[in-house]
């Protein structure tokens, strides 16, 4: 599950550099059709994560008021602002990167 969280918030953070890119190219070039294309589909690998975590969370409600509703706006493909919203997944990639070191830290001593 942490590797899938690792490979997530690296998708993310390619996403945000992918829009970040469209910011700086005209609308009507093939390379931000590309850019949407690939957004596209990172959308649908975000929205597969959104529904991977619900399943696997104890309380469900509480994913979904806590960080989990942040997710699903981020893998709406229609709406563009909330894509930006993918930065809060790498910030709880880390959170729970340093919760595993504290782990074996502790399991170690």
């Amino acid at each position: 599950m942490v590797i899938a969280n690792i490979i997530v918030s690296l998708l993310s953070i390619f996403s945000i550099v992918l829009l970040s890119i469209t910011f700086f190219i005209p609308v009507e070039s093939e390379l931000y059709k590309l850019i949407g294309y690939f957004d596209f589909l990172l959308c649908i690998v975000f929205l597969c994560d959104f529904f991977s975590q619900l399943f696997v969370a104890k309380s469900k409600w509480k994913y979904f008021y806590t960080v989990g509703w942040l997710d699903l706006l981020s893998s709406i493909p229609i709406i563009y602002q909330f894509r930006f919203i993918r930065v809060f997944r790498i910030f709880r990639v880390l959170r729970i990167i340093k919760s595993i070191k504290l782990l074996i830290i502790l399991k170690v001593n």
